[in-house]
């Protein structure tokens, strides 16, 4: 009996250790699991932690707005700026070393995804860098050579008294009649005032913030002081 009982107490000892090794492989393999989630929540935050972004391509830019409502920071999504100066560079990095991606005309519209927080100053002009997108660019603008919609307090009066141009979506044709800051838009019609920032002319509807669709019209005075509509 005694021979027995140690064969049943080794067989016993050695399922111990069977189980130490399997409850040893199983925590391995879940700290394994464990350290490549972590590495792939890593990975994510390279994108989704805005203030590191510099150069991204097309993917990380889809993929930037589309968690950009998780990121802390001063997110802008649904706000819109103006070139403000012809000839503005749009950049791969936020920098004016940085790779030219675009040049844009003056009167031309972007959405702001992010404004770095930090102001600097490039050649005595003060201002932050935006990453912006729109029909003709997607990169990196230095903000002093944009305009904000806040930016346009000064009431403006046109010499003009119309201006026609043809809309590229419907091809037809409108008319913009001014009276004093005041203007009316035909067909429609719209009407509202003229507001001025540097040589942008913004016709800023009065009922803007009450439409959905919002509709922008922006106006830029050229060499002559003449009022051009945007290009």
């Amino acid at each position: 009996m005694l021979i027995n009982f140690s064969n049943y107490y080794k067989k016993i000892k050695e399922n111990k250790l069977s189980v130490v090794l399997v409850l040893f492989f199983l925590a391995m393999l879940f700290l394994t699991i464990l350290s490549s989630c972590r590495q792939n929540t890593v990975e994510s935050a390279k994108i989704k932690t805005v203030a590191e972004i510099q150069t991204i391509d097309k993917r990380q830019f889809d993929q930037f707005v589309l968690t950009s409502k998780d990121v802390s920071g001063n997110i802008q999504e649904t706000s819109f700026v103006v070139v403000a100066g012809n000839n503005l560079n749009v950049r791969s990095k936020p920098n004016v070393s940085a790779e030219v991606n675009a040049i844009l005309p003056i009167a031309d519209r972007l959405q702001i995804i992010f404004q770095k927080p930090h102001k600097e100053k490039i050649n005595n002009f003060e201002g932050t860098w935006i990453l912006a997108t729109g029909d003709k660019a997607r990169g990196w603008i230095f903000d002093f050579f944009i305009a904000y919609p806040s930016k346009f307090q000064t009431l403006y009066t046109p010499s003009a008294k119309q201006s026609t141009f043809i809309n590229p979506q419907d091809k037809q044709t409108y008319t913009f009649t001014f009276q004093d800051t005041n203007f009316t838009l035909t067909p429609g019609p719209v009407q509202g005032k003229m507001y001025r920032f540097r040589d942008l002319i913004w016709a800023k509807p009065d009922n803007y913030y009450d439409t959905p669709q919002k509709e922008l019209y922006f106006f830029y005075l050229d060499q002559k002081g003449q009022l051009k509509l945007e290009n």
